[in-house]
């Protein structure tokens, strides 16, 4: 099911809600940063380059946010 309203998730939005306390739980913050990468693998698939550096974000989220 997609969402009726969309929205732009990078990690500048995820760092400003966390900032101002807008997560109630870390699920909440692992789901956003899973949306994340997952929109940005989609929108990127095509590019070598970005894939490249979009697994290395990956890594980096998996590392420090999924894993916690």
């Amino acid at each position: 099911m997609r969402s009726r309203f969309p929205v732009q998730f990078s990690i500048e939005v995820i760092r400003a809600r966390l900032q101002s306390d807008y997560y109630r739980t870390l699920e909440a913050v692992k789901h956003d940063a899973t949306v994340m990468l997952a929109n940005a693998k989609s929108y990127f698939s095509k590019s070598g380059e970005m894939t490249k550096k979009i697994r290395k974000l990956s890594e980096w989220i998996q590392d420090k946010i999924l894993s916690l």
